[in-house]
């Protein structure tokens, strides 16, 4: 999920869910135009890669 929001320019959905056969079957098809700013997406990445950090120290 981070590496894909992490890019600067988003892929199209319509490819990364034809995989599955499928319009609009990827997620990032069906999230919210708000999440999709490049100033949001680089927030969420820096706390995903945070808590993937996190959990790596948990026992």
């Amino acid at each position: 999920m981070a590496g894909v929001l992490g890019q600067k320019v988003l892929p199209d959905p319509r490819v990364l869910g034809a995989e599955f056969g499928a319009v609009n079957s990827h997620w990032l098809s069906r999230m919210d135009k708000v999440w999709l700013s490049w100033k949001v997406r680089q927030e969420v990445v820096r706390k995903l890669d945070s808590a993937r950090e996190k959990a790596r120290d948990f026992p």
